[in-house]
């Protein structure tokens, strides 16, 4: 054997083993577990020194949180004594980190290999004893760089050969690409963990629905909601089937018709849980599609709106019961909105009070009721108006005249309360209802002259 290749073969097996390396690191980071990321970028880490005889090997990222600093997440040394600072501020790297920050690699045999513009960043090499550096941007499909892999000597100076280089800028694309699926899956984590939150905090319950598969994903919340259990596999059948059989032919055009026109769409349904109740659910959901336009997917949000719809029935049969009641006593019923400058009066109202049709807009039906009434009874209703405004009174009840505009003088009894008060008390709305009493007063008058008479 020839001296030259003995004096090769070192250089040789140097250069096999750190390709056995790279080969190795390469298999491994494809498909880590993030969980499993930092560790394993510690322990290439420490090989990578071995191997290439480096004495410092840190990976530095920069955070939204913290933009003017650059953090040492993963560190390696060979030698046992001062590590660097955790952090370093970008204005203490000034040229460092321009280059950094552009995409540039920077290889340093020597200190004094670096420029003029570099004095500051030579300065701290020196402070921390570094006398070789290596520093290579991490990058992602050509973005801006969010952090660098450096490599240092601090026992003696290393030239950096563009083959070492090219090799070294492998292995960080390596960690780079494995980093940022790592903050891929931390941001989506975090999305999910603010969704999941927002949807309990108003009792929703978020789903996915797979349209190939037709299998739901369902989070603990919806499933609580339709009582399945925790390790269930539901599938659109197994849904259907808790839908009450008048309500399914509507949830099921809803889902096709949101397939069809790739629209969002909502629906109402109710639905039979395990104790033989009915509950009613509130389902909104938007498809999703593939790159060639095809829906693959549904994804919403569900919630129980049980109370409100027993709230919206119970109102339904108040007010049908107070309209029943109101025609039957012959009864106007009104409304008055001040903030909103609205009001409401039925056909009742109008009859009694004789308000023309076209007299809807606003607050129009009520000052056309206010010309009416009788100039002598006016100021004694106006003042009992003002204090039931003021809350000096909490209940209006009044008999007074009213010229109707085509049947003439009128009796009507009038009462009123205060639906909603301001902050400083005043009336915000008002509701009420007329009679007329017209033939009751006319009675009354008959009878007293009749009584007059007979004693005469």
């Amino acid at each position: 054997m020839s001296p030259e290749t003995t004096n090769l073969r070192p250089e040789l097996e140097e250069r096999l083993r750190f390709e056995t390396l790279i080969a190795d690191l390469s298999s491994k980071f494809v498909n880590l577990p993030a969980g499993e990321l930092d560790r394993e970028i510690m322990d290439a880490e420490r090989r990578i020194c071995e191997v290439l005889g480096l004495d410092i090997l840190a990976l530095w990222q920069k955070s939204d949180e913290a933009p003017d600093f650059f953090t040492a997440t993963h560190y390696y040394s060979v030698q046992e004594g001062p590590q660097p600072p955790g952090r370093v501020k970008v204005e203490d790297l000034p040229w460092l980190m321009q280059q950094v920050l552009a995409g540039h690699i920077v290889a340093i045999s020597s200190l004094e290999d670096l420029p003029p513009e570099a004095a500051r960043d030579r300065e701290l090499c020196r402070q921390l004893g570094v006398k070789s550096n290596l520093t290579i941007p991490l990058s992602v499909g050509g973005q801006r760089p969010f952090g660098a892999l450096g490599l240092n000597t601090t026992l003696a100076q290393r030239d950096w050969t563009d083959e070492l280089v090219k090799r070294l800028q492998l292995l960080a694309q390596v960690f780079a690409n494995a980093l940022a699926r790592k903050r891929a899956d931390q941001v989506l984590r975090e999305s999910e963990a603010r969704l999941n939150l927002a949807a309990d905090a108003a009792a929703a319950g978020l789903w996915s629905l797979d349209l190939s598969t037709r299998a739901f994903w369902l989070t603990q919340k919806t499933r609580e909601l339709f009582h399945f259990s925790a390790e269930e596999d539901v599938s659109f059948e197994r849904f259907l089937g808790l839908v009450l059989p008048e309500d399914r032919p509507l949830v099921q055009q809803t889902v096709e018709a949101m397939v069809q026109t790739r629209n969002a769409g909502s629906v109402e349904y109710r639905i039979r849980i395990p104790d033989q109740s009915v509950r009613w659910i509130s389902s909104r959901g938007s498809v999703k599609c593939d790159p060639s336009g095809k829906p693959h997917s549904l994804m919403g949000i569900s919630t129980d709106i049980t109370d409100r719809k027993r709230a919206e029935e119970a109102l339904r049969v108040s007010e049908a019961r107070l309209a029943a009641g109101t025609e039957l006593a012959g009864l106007g019923y009104y409304e008055i909105d001040y903030a909103k400058r609205t009001s409401f009066i039925d056909d009742r109202f109008r009859e009694i009070c004789g308000v023309p049709p076209d007299r809807r807009q606003g607050l129009d039906p009520v000052q056309f009721w206010m010309e009416h009434v009788h100039p002598s009874d006016l100021q004694l209703l106006l003042d009992e108006r003002q204090k039931l405004h003021d809350g000096r009174i909490d209940r209006i009840s009044a008999e007074y005249r009213y010229l109707h505009p085509d049947l003439g003088e009128k009796w009507i009894h009038h009462l009123a309360r205060i639906a909603e008060r301001s902050a400083a008390g005043g009336a915000v709305r008002i509701y009420g209802v007329l009679r007329d009493i017209t033939q009751q007063k006319q009675a009354k008058l008959s009878c007293s002259d009749s009584g007059r008479n007979w004693h005469t």
